[in-house]
């Protein structure tokens, strides 16, 4: 598993100023932190969805959220995720007996099923959908934090 993003908010002193205010201020400011690391989590599954790669499941299912200790969330993914993410463009030859040629006879447009009659090279990119996600949640995140502030402004009442 490789780590994608880290959540942190506060640090323990910030915490134990808050509590003077309230016992519930702390647990809902952690639970805004989840929430962010669940959002993360369901937009990189979007992505993935949204750029035509679901169909590589053992991907999309090593997408999760962790709790790494009672202050910090975590989003992980396999290392598949974070090679299809970053790779650099390079051509793979398309020899007889690996998975790639086999998916270039099966699923390639006619040009690239030529190239694999042939053994030929094919070039190919990466796929970057973390940046996009880690956008789509970056909106989203004054959002959750004020809708997890309004949630203990009405339990100070």
């Amino acid at each position: 598993m490789a780590l994608i993003i880290t959540v942190k908010i506060l640090n323990p002193e910030v915490l134990v100023k808050l509590k003077k205010y309230s016992k519930e201020l702390p647990k809902i400011i952690l639970l805004a932190q989840e929430d962010i690391a669940k959002r993360e989590k369901k937009n990189l599954k979007f992505q993935l969805t949204r750029q035509g790669l679901r169909k590589r499941n053992k991907i999309y299912d090593s997408i999760k959220v962790k709790k790494l200790n009672r202050l910090t969330h975590a989003v992980t993914a396999s290392k598949r995720a974070i090679y299809l993410d970053s790779a650099r463009p390079h051509w793979v030859k398309l020899k007889r007996g690996r998975l790639i040629h086999q998916w270039a006879m099966n699923y390639g447009t006619p040009a690239i099923k030529a190239v694999a009659r042939r053994e030929g090279s094919i070039k190919v990119r990466p796929h970057p959908f973390i940046e996009h996600a880690h956008a789509l949640t970056e909106a989203k995140i004054p959002g959750i934090i004020e809708r997890r502030l309004k949630q203990a402004a009405q339990i100070l009442k």
